[in-house]
């Protein structure tokens, strides 16, 4: 329940014919309110407060600079404030999203931030019509993908990929691109494509601007793809690349430590029956044997390759 600090002059104010849009404004934007409630106390005014100027009572047109006094409020609160208070405001703006497009994801992109802590990400999407430039586009929806990848949802990561590739023109800004062609490898890595993940990631590490931790770690994410792509030329071509690399040697996947540091996705089973990571090594083994014996017997085949010879 709201204090009587918020219900009082609000109600005052309606029983006074008070200048309702401007006492309201000015009670939102006072610093009292914020600094003397509690955590709990200060939602349930706020609750209160956006239930008065979004009521049938208050014109839209009176309704978007209010709103826009609330937003600069909810940004300052903490994290569990934002996401009780800004889920409270997008129920009651469905109604009335058409009119307030911008207020309307302004809260949602604060609620996204609010609700982004370790084990549990959602995603809010912004509204589908919103009037916004092609840059803002592709720097909100790259912000979705990354949020998707990290709650592995490689398909709705994908599709908003997809969004970005179709604007009409290219991406500026700098660490936008980054973004980009480090989503672009990451979904080609969920989805076993594994030659083509390794490039992206080593187009990333190659990359002017890009931080010596972060290139180190596109370095080995391109390194654990080549070897597990398919045997053949190019894949050979992308672990020669790769070897000439002079920070290779000082990657983990280097040594010993390159199967600790495998991902689930890249330990699964294949339809045949065989992990992906033994299915590279097995093709890899075979390709270096047509490189030493022009015939051999199938027994000795298996035998070098570490395989059982059944039947």
């Amino acid at each position: 329940m709201a204090s009587q600090k918020m219900t009082n002059p609000l109600s005052a104010s309606k029983r006074t014919h008070i200048n309702q849009q401007s006492y309201s404004n000015s009670l939102i934007s006072s610093n009292e309110m914020v600094t003397t409630s509690t955590g709990h106390e200060l939602a349930q005014d706020l609750i209160y407060y956006l239930d008065s100027i979004l009521s049938e009572e208050v014109g839209i047109i009176a309704a978007r600079p209010l709103l826009d006094a609330f937003i600069a409020v909810l940004r300052s609160l903490t994290a569990e404030t934002k996401i009780k208070v800004g889920q409270h405001a997008i129920t009651l703006l469905q109604a009335r999203s058409a009119s307030v497009k911008e207020q309307d994801s302004q809260i949602r992109e604060i609620l996204a931030d609010a609700l982004r802590i370790p084990g549990r990400i959602h995603i809010r999407r912004p509204p589908p019509k919103r009037l916004v430039s092609n840059t803002a586009k592709a720097r909100l929806w790259i912000r979705i993908v990354r949020y998707y990848l990290e709650d592995d949802d490689t398909t709705s990561a994908e599709a908003f990929l997809n969004r970005i590739e179709n604007l009409p023109s290219e991406i500026e800004d700098h660490d936008s691109k980054l973004s980009f062609q480090l989503s672009q490898a990451r979904i080609l890595d969920a989805r076993r494509r594994f030659l083509d993940a390794a490039q992206e990631y080593f187009k990333r590490e190659s990359r002017a601007g890009v931080d010596e931790e972060d290139r180190l770690t596109a370095l080995s994410a391109a390194i654990r793809c080549a070897v597990l792509a398919p045997a053949g030329p190019q894949r050979s071509r992308s672990l020669a690349r790769l070897y000439k690399d002079d920070r290779t040697p000082s990657v983990d996947e280097f040594v010993a430590a390159f199967a600790k540091k495998v991902a689930s996705h890249q330990l699964a089973v294949t339809a045949d029956g065989t992990a992906v990571l033994d299915k590279a090594v097995i093709e890899h083994n075979l390709v270096a044997a047509s490189k030493l014996y022009e015939a051999i017997h199938v027994d000795d085949l298996g035998l070098i390759l570490g395989l059982q010879i059944f039947g």
